[in-house]
């Protein structure tokens, strides 16, 4: 499911001054839990806390609870990382067994 949360404003200065923001739609609003989604696909579950969103050139940048810095592109929802994960161990249990079971040549 993709939501997407604005943010934005127009303020007007005095003595004809105007101060402009543009309206830029972004993904997930502060506070969102996410997961990074390379690590996901690598097997591993990392939580992502937003704290705040940074607007680069009209690009979202988001700044989780560390400090660190995410592209909309590497954060996904709980369901899909877990998906991911789920099918990376699978992918990983089904290459040991093959290994496991192949006959041995000396």
């Amino acid at each position: 499911m993709l939501t997407y949360v604005g943010g934005g404003s127009l303020g007007f200065g005095g003595c004809g001054n105007v101060v402009r923001y543009s309206f830029v739609p972004y993904r997930f609003p502060e506070g969102s839990v996410l997961y990074s989604l390379p690590k996901a696909t690598n097997g591993r579950l990392e939580k992502v806390v937003i704290k705040r969103v940074n607007l680069i050139q009209s690009v979202p940048l988001y700044v989780d609870t560390f400090n660190a810095f995410w592209n909309e592109d590497e954060l996904t929802d709980e369901e899909t990382a877990v998906a991911l994960v789920t099918d990376y161990l699978l992918c990983q249990q089904k290459m040991l067994l093959a290994a496991l079971c192949s006959p041995k040549t000396p």
